[in-house]
Order: structure tokens, then C-alpha cells, then sequence
């Protein structure tokens, strides 16, 4: 699945989608900015990504992580505490 700043593939399900094996997802360079992104929306959703593989990390140094709820899979981003006091210093 591909995965960029200004925009993401996003998987949309029209019955409901049982999880599991691994997510591999590539990312491409830009600035990637705090906040929740839609993976996938079903019409309910089961289970889990048992692996989440991604280059994020070279684009990044946001904490990222997968959460789920009924109907959808997020990436969601969260600033570290190096991204908050810097933007504390910046302001």
C-alpha cells in the first residue's frame, strides 16, 4: 500500500474485512504532519495486521502506529517529546 504527505491509497471494503497476515506499507518523502489517516473502511472489521512493515521511518521521526475500531484501519501519527519541545522552542 502506498502511503505519501499529500495523500494515501486507502482500501475501501463493501462487506466486512477479517485481518491478519502483515501490512507492508511504502512510504514516499515529504513532510508527514500529525494526525489520523484512513487505510481501510469495511462494513466491519476483524481482527488484526499480525506485521506492520514500513519505511516511515526514513521519511519521519513522528511515532506512528496502526489503530483500529468497527469499520476502519488508521495510521495514526503522534509528535515524540523531541517534536513538542522543539515546536515549543520554535513559537
Amino acid at each position: 500500500m502506498g502511503f505519501a504527505p499529500s495523500g494515501n491509497q486507502q482500501i475501501n471494503v463493501t462487506g466486512a474485512a477479517s485481518l491478519a497476515g502483515t501490512l507492508n506499507l511504502l512510504a514516499s518523502g515529504g513532510r508527514y504532519s500529525a494526525g489520523k489517516y484512513t487505510l481501510l473502511t469495511a462494513n466491519g472489521v476483524s481482527g488484526t495486521f499480525g506485521t506492520f512493515i514500513s519505511n516511515l521511518s526514513n521519511y519521519t521521526n513522528l511515532t506512528y502506529a496502526l489503530n483500529y475500531d468497527a469499520n476502519d484501519v488508521y495510521l495514526t501519527f503522534i509528535p515524540n517529546t523531541a517534536n513538542t519541545q522543539a515546536s515549543l522552542t520554535n513559537n
